[in-house]
């Protein structure tokens, strides 16, 4: 029984380091083609209002780190010049 165990968290743990790769390479290329990550998805042929929500948190977060700002800081509107 235990190695059924092992096996399954062994799986778990390779679905979530690919579910990563894929979000990463995801972001990687939204960037690239300076799109939304979920419009990329929907490019993709990929429509689900959660992950459009999970995946745009996850992508202004990364954004604003690379600015150096907060989250917060990175969506409040800003005036036109």
């Amino acid at each position: 029984m235990a190695a059924i165990s092992d096996a399954r968290q062994h799986d778990v743990s390779e679905d979530e380091t690919r579910r990563f790769h894929i979000e990463r390479a995801i972001g990687q290329q939204a960037r690239m083609f300076n799109l939304d990550p979920y419009r990329y998805l929907l490019r993709l042929g990929v429509d689900d209002p959660a992950e459009r929500e999970r995946l745009s948190d996850a992508y202004d977060r990364e954004a604003a780190q690379e600015l150096g700002m907060t989250l917060e800081e990175y969506r409040k509107p800003t005036a036109a010049h």
